[in-house]
């Protein structure tokens, strides 16, 4: 399974032999797992980010706010 725009590797190690079907499966569920975690980071990133970006917006929508009822209360 790829992730769009992440590159990764999962080493396992043989002893002379190919994994057999049970290890197979197994590191495909590691590889699945591990997109799984990478997937979750990334949006976990993200949010942040846009959470960051609400609350600054909103703090310069307030400031306006309050300069614009300053005017208001002097005239």
């Amino acid at each position: 399974m790829r992730l769009h725009g992440e590159i990764g590797v999962i080493l396992a190690g043989s002893q002379g032999r190919f994994p057999g079907q049970t290890e197979r499966l197994l590191l495909s569920v590691a590889a699945n797992q591990a997109v799984i975690g990478l997937q979750e980071a990334r949006l976990l990133s993200e949010q942040k980010r846009v959470a960051s970006e609400l609350e600054r917006r909103v703090a310069e929508r307030t400031k306006e706010l309050a300069e614009t009822e300053n005017t208001f209360a002097r005239l």
